[in-house]
């Protein structure tokens, strides 16, 4: 449990550093917001607790609702990278050669996902805009689409891209040990192996919308990946109902401190008053 709570320390300094272009953030709400998004995420479906994280930070800083979006957007699209980096590490050690490598890569089919979701993306933005340039809309398209736009001005200084990927990498470092632990104290064959190939099962789960909690898709990565290198289903079934249980225990302890404080203090009304606020402004 301690080990995973230190995961939250670069997730909250990565928050800040990403809002800091946009406005004045202290810690305190950048805490405030990651644990009421895994708290929430625990309770809603389709990763649900990412809206009302991000709505919870645009109310409570000078930041516009798209940009905000864009913010919880790029962590994602970090870790996602991050995690894929690590999952391709643990294929290069369990696969020592490379033409082997590329073709259980090829197999694995995470090169065709990656492919079909990316010109899908393309695809809808291009008809988007599309659509949107024949409609009275298109103004507030285009404010919309500036204020979403701006938190990846982080990426244009090198320094604060680095600190933002190191951050990520933290983090994910910190999940990789938590696996490696649980993967030892249930006696795995290989712990170092399956706890690199898991995060690749993870990052897909992170892409699908998911349900309440991640519960059974978190145990089903477990299960799947236990059966790349062997291990029998039920342990690494029992290896992931103890680390999910672990890890939603510290959430609710993190997350209650924004939740029962604050989501109830600023109210779902604000957000609608405030999102129609800026939508109307943008077509002025």
């Amino acid at each position: 449990m301690t080990l995973y709570s230190l995961s939250f320390i670069p997730r909250t300094l990565r928050l800040k550093f990403q809002a800091d272009s946009l406005a004045d953030v202290t810690l305190l709400y950048s805490l405030k917001t990651v644990a009421l998004g895994y708290i929430a995420n625990n309770f809603l479906p389709f990763r649900l607790g990412e809206v009302l994280r991000t709505l919870y930070f645009a109310s409570r800083t000078n930041i516009a609702i798209p940009a905000a979006f864009s913010i919880t957007l790029i962590e994602r699209l970090l870790d996602v990278l991050v995690i894929l980096l690590l999952f391709l590490i643990g294929l290069a050690f369990a696969i020592p050669k490379f033409e082997d490598l590329l073709e259980a890569v090829d197999n694995s089919g995470l090169v065709r996902i990656l492919f079909i979701v990316t010109a899908l993306s393309i695809l809808f933005f291009i008809g988007a805009i599309c659509t949107f340039r024949k409609t009275k809309y298109w103004k507030t398209a285009r404010l919309l689409a500036q204020q979403f736009l701006k938190p990846f001005i982080v990426f244009r200084k090198l320094k604060t891209a680095t600190l933002l990927a190191g951050l990520t990498l933290a983090i994910w470092l910190i999940e990789l040990m938590v696996i490696y632990v649980a993967a030892r104290a249930f006696d795995l064959s290989d712990p170092k192996i399956f706890s690199l190939l898991l995060l690749g099962a993870l990052a897909i789960g992170m892409v699908l919308p998911g349900t309440p909690g991640n519960i059974g898709i978190f145990e089903a990565a477990f299960v799947s990946t236990g059966m790349l290198i062997g291990a029998p289903i039920e342990t690494t079934l029992a290896m992931a109902i103890v680390v999910h249980f672990l890890q939603i225990v510290v959430i609710m302890l993190l997350g209650l401190m924004g939740f029962s404080q604050s989501l109830f203090s600023f109210g779902l009304k604000g957000l609608v008053t405030k999102a129609l606020r800026e939508f109307f402004a943008g077509r002025r």
